[in-house]
Parts: C-alpha cells; sequence; structure tokens
C-alpha cells in the first residue's frame, strides 16, 4: 500500500512551474509530439529534413480541420467521430499532463499509440473531405501512395543512412 501511495503521490504532482506552462508552450510541445509521431527516431536523435517534417504538418493539419468539418457537417455519423475525438482528445490530454506538467520531459510519439485506431480514422475522413469529389474513388490508394511516399523517403533519408554508419 506504501508503493501505491507514492506512485499516485508522483503521479499527481505538477513538476512544471505553472508560469512556464504557457499556450505557446503547450503548442510547441504538440507540433515535438507531431514530429515524433512521424518521425524521429533512436530516442529523439535522429531528426528526418525539415521540408519532410513540414509536409507531416501540414498533412496532420489538413486531417484535423477536415475531420473537424465532416464532424459539423455529417448528422448521421456525428457520434462516430465524436467517439474518435473522445479517445484523442483525453490521450493527448493525458499526455500533456503527465509529460508535460508531471513529469516535464520530451513529448515521444508512444504516448499517441494508444489512440492510433481514432487518429488513423480521423485523418482519413479529414484528408477525404479536401479531396475533389471525382478522384473520391481513388483517395484511399492515393493516401498509401502518399503516406508510402512520406515513409519511404523518411527511412531512406534518416534510417538507413544512420544506421549504416
Amino acid at each position: 500500500s506504501d508503493i501505491w501511495g507514492a506512485f499516485w503521490m508522483n503521479a499527481l504532482t505538477i513538476r512544471r512551474p505553472l508560469e512556464t506552462a504557457t499556450f505557446q508552450e503547450g503548442f510547441r510541445f504538440l507540433r515535438m509530439s507531431v514530429d515524433y509521431f512521424w518521425l524521429i527516431g533512436g530516442w529523439l536523435r535522429f531528426q528526418p529534413p525539415e521540408p519532410w517534417l513540414w509536409i507531416a504538418r501540414g498533412v496532420i493539419l489538413c486531417g484535423i480541420a477536415g475531420a473537424a468539418l465532416v464532424t459539423i457537417e455529417s448528422r448521421p455519423d456525428r457520434r462516430l467521430f465524436v467517439l474518435a475525438w473522445l479517445f484523442v482528445v483525453a490521450q493527448v490530454a493525458a499526455m500533456l499532463y503527465g509529460v508535460f506538467w508531471a513529469i516535464p520531459s520530451a513529448p515521444q510519439a508512444r504516448y499517441l499509440f494508444p489512440a492510433f485506431a481514432p487518429i488513423t480514422a480521423l485523418l482519413y475522413v479529414g484528408l477525404r473531405r479536401w479531396s475533389p469529389a471525382v478522384l473520391r474513388p481513388h483517395w484511399p490508394a492515393a493516401l498509401l501512395l502518399l503516406l508510402a511516399a512520406l515513409d519511404i523517403t523518411g527511412f531512406t533519408t534518416v534510417h538507413i543512412s544512420t544506421y549504416l554508419r
């Protein structure tokens, strides 16, 4: 019982001074989380090229905006989208609390993995929202090609060259 008491005392203790927990700092933390979610490997040591990260950030922003619009516009499917949003927001909030305030450290992609399925669903729906209607039948293949291109580019420019040294 002493172990559990110590665990919960540490889990609920805020270690970051509240004056440093600004909106700007929280936004920087979330941006870093997106970057780490896409490719930064080797305990955050191996960075992909900066243009690659801006493409990944753009994909995330477009997906979030599109998913928010689809959630607002789609009456029949709104419950499903709200449920997906609930999982993502709960995970991000837990990550912000745990890693940003309670145990100040760098964000890591593994903290978003519990919400990977809802994140993927929202990104798919959100990015599909921006595709022209004529291309919608080809949307799944186009998205797979985009993500494969990002993966191949990232692995060839970062991981393979790093691990061959």
